[in-house]
């Protein structure tokens, strides 16, 4: 934290300050993997949810009629996985519109699959994956009593405190 501090030296003292919490954040955030049983369990549920996904993915191909040897149709899966998930990251358009279904087609443009059946199963397979989440998110939503005005106060005080408790860029640690 103290390079990163002084590496941050020249930048505003709310850019500084910003990056610096968010850092801080982060590395707490790590102590939690210190137990070698933990992040034996991190490790077991991350791989679970990508088989889950990556089955997903095989059975929606299934589903548009795409037939492929066991082999190739697990390996078709899992690179479409691979792919959407990495290219997901380029910043886009609210819930990745657009930019999942151009990943999808060049995925599985690989296994020679056309454009327009690769087109629907990736519309297919991400209203599911958006409906899913979102169903699942209002469920809790509802079953914790949450509002969306309680998070935007809570959102406008943390801003206020962020504004008050903001270092000088000589404060920085």
């Amino acid at each position: 934290m103290g390079l990163l501090g002084t590496l941050l030296s020249p930048f505003p003292k709310q850019v500084a300050g910003a990056i610096l919490r968010a850092s801080k954040t982060f590395i707490s955030g790590l102590h939690s993997l210190r137990s070698g049983s933990t992040l034996g369990i991190v490790a077991l549920v991350s791989a679970t949810v990508w088989v889950l996904e990556a089955t997903s993915y095989l059975l929606i191909c299934r589903a548009f009629g795409i037939w492929m040897s066991p082999l190739s149709q697990g390996l078709a899966a899992t690179f479409l996985l691979v792919v959407v998930n990495l290219g997901i990251m380029v910043p886009s358009a609210p819930g990745y519109v657009g930019t999942f279904q151009f990943f999808a087609v060049m995925a599985l443009g690989a296994f020679g699959i056309p454009k327009e059946t690769a087109l629907a199963v990736a519309i297919a397979s991400h209203l599911m994956q958006f409906v899913l989440v979102t169903a699942i998110g209002l469920f809790f939503f509802v079953r914790e009593n949450l509002a969306f005005w309680r998070f935007q106060r809570e959102a406008e005080e943390a801003a206020e405190e962020d504004e008050d408790e903001v270092p000088a860029t000589s404060e920085i640690p």
